[in-house]
């Protein structure tokens, strides 16, 4: 009877081993997949900074300063003055036909009256943005609006949910913007300011605005096109929306896009306004 209990005992010990053996390889081998994973995980935020930093790599870069270099010294350097005017008018009708078809036929009006919209005024908001399910934006804007000028400030920042950790980069704009052609229904504006790109490092850049928007009150549609520039490469910049608008607050809906070399963060964006 002993015999038979020491031999129960034996064989238990020895499954209750196996057990553990085997359910520590078991765990061993779920932590070495786990580890796997976390490395092998991907960043579009982390993607998305590294084209900001690619610098002289950037082909898109390159590209464009060998054209602009081409250009400048076939403009500037060349007898043909056909080529300057040309050039002059490419790069300047933006501005000509918006006064020209605005700005002096309003202006000039005897009928002319100021504005609603001119004079001082602020106006603030907050925005929201979705590019994926683990990928969301948070903006803040303020504008202080004097006749014709303007200061625009924005921050907006991306978060990434991944498994393992979060991700985060952020854009702080302040731009300064003038209304070159402006009535009662079109707006086109342009301006220059900085830009910080902010994640695990950062940079300031240059940064240039040009804006549209047109007014059938209450419904606002607006376009703008932005470029922030270093000696690296340019961060594009697209942002079309529609708004409503009834003097004291504003509801918009738009799509902004930012555009690096190879990389982009785009998504729909709901945003609330308030005007005082």
């Amino acid at each position: 009877m002993k015999r038979i209990i020491f031999t129960i005992l034996i064989s238990f010990t020895l499954i209750f081993s196996s057990t553990l053996a085997f359910a520590e390889e078991i765990d061993e081998a779920e932590e070495i997949k786990e580890k796997e994973e976390l490395r092998e995980e991907s960043s579009r935020l982390r993607d998305f900074e590294e084209e900001v930093k690619r610098g002289e790599s950037g082909e898109d870069m390159q590209y464009l300063r060998k054209f602009l270099r081409e250009l400048f010294i076939n403009t500037f350097f060349s007898s043909d003055r056909w080529l300057l005017e040309m050039v002059y008018k490419t790069t300047s009708f933006p501005y000509r036909a918006p006064y020209s078809r605005i700005e002096r036929r309003y202006r000039y009006n005897p009928n002319y009256n100021r504005l609603d919209n001119e004079g001082f005024n602020i106006d603030m908001g907050v925005a929201r943005a979705y590019i994926d399910n683990n990928l969301k934006s948070n903006r803040l804007e303020l504008n202080i609006n004097l006749d014709r000028f303007a200061f625009e400030l924005s921050y907006v920042e991306y978060k990434e949910e991944l498994y393992s950790r979060n991700e985060y980069i952020s854009f702080t704009d302040g731009i300064i913007t003038y209304s070159f052609a402006k009535d009662r229904r079109w707006d086109f504006r342009s301006g220059i300011g900085l830009q910080r790109v902010s994640g695990i490092d950062s940079e300031t850049r240059l940064k240039y605005l040009y804006g549209v928007e047109f007014f059938d009150k209450p419904l606002k549609l607006n376009l703008d096109l932005g470029f922030a520039l270093s000696e690296k490469n340019f961060i594009g910049e697209f942002f079309p929306a529609i708004s409503y608008d009834n003097d004291y607050f504003e509801l918009r809906a738009g799509y902004r896009r930012y555009k690096v070399i190879n990389q982009s963060l785009s998504g729909p964006e709901l945003a609330l306004k308030f005007n005082f």
